[in-house]
């Protein structure tokens, strides 16, 4: 283990200052030590970790089985882990690691969810811990979007992350016609009851193959989108609310595919 106890420190330049918006480059940052524990157990390049002596104690047979290198094995004392990353640190460990390769489109199995316009990192956490939860594992996000592995998505997505097939989209519109193509009936979940393919969610039959856009609660999803999808879905509300959290309207459709099948 090697002690930091100089704030400018090199060696733990991706941990300073965690609350300040960074570029990701190819590396991401876990926090909480559930997190952090199956980042540890997940097939992901782990390059280090960075916690209290006794969060590192706590978790040393994980991270001895990632085979991570003595030297890059860092402690702190907690007060100053803290004013290191720039928060507070519950649990007491962090870990650094590699961002996966952005997987090719065929590499996707079914179902698939499409992130459009999602611009808030903790709602892209939870959304993938949505999906996760009813057994889907398979992602698209576009320019437009947070990139999922941001710390706030990873954190709130309780490394959930880390099993899923994600694909980042050049053009979103070009890929749902590309999985139009490869049988892929799109659906897009949408608050514009006035198309004339927008239907109750309780009364759709999902088909064997099939991708659904979300868009976000301002915005929904674009208009471009909208016009290329088989089948947009709605919940049925109450007036008075205006629309629901994504993740939580995507729990709902998810739901109610999972009570047909």
């Amino acid at each position: 283990m090697i002690e930091i106890t100089d704030l400018s420190d090199s060696r733990i330049n991706a941990y300073a200052n965690l609350k300040k918006p960074k570029d990701l480059a190819n590396y991401f940052i876990a926090e909480n030590e559930k997190v952090v524990q199956r980042l540890l157990t997940s097939n992901l390049i782990v390059h280090s970790v960075f916690g209290t002596v006794s969060a590192i104690n706590r978790n040393l047979d994980f991270i001895q089985s990632k085979k991570i290198p003595e030297e890059n094995i860092y402690v702190a004392t907690k007060d100053y882990l803290e004013e290191i990353v720039g928060f507070s640190i519950h649990r007491g460990i962090m870990a650094e690691a590699e961002i996966p390769a952005n997987l090719p489109l065929s590499e996707l199995g079914n179902p698939i969810v499409i992130l459009n316009r999602i611009y808030d990192s903790e709602n892209i956490g939870s959304i993938i811990r949505t999906a996760t939860a009813f057994g889907i594992k398979d992602l698209i996000f576009d320019k437009e979007s947070s990139h999922p592995y941001l710390r706030r998505s990873v954190r709130v997505s309780m490394g959930n992350i880390f099993g899923m097939r994600i694909h980042e989209s050049e053009s979103l519109l070009v890929t749902c016609l590309q999985l139009k193509e490869n049988g892929f009936t799109l659906l897009g979940g949408s608050a514009n009851f006035s198309h004339p393919n927008n239907v109750s969610a309780y009364e759709i039959n999902y088909p064997k193959s099939w991708a659904l856009i979300l868009g976000n609660e301002a915005e929904g999803i674009s208009e471009a989108l909208e016009n290329s999808c088989d089948t947009l879905i709605h919940l049925p509300m109450v007036e008075s609310v205006d629309s629901l959290n994504v993740s939580h309207s995507l729990a709902s459709l998810l739901a109610v595919w999972k009570s047909r099948n």
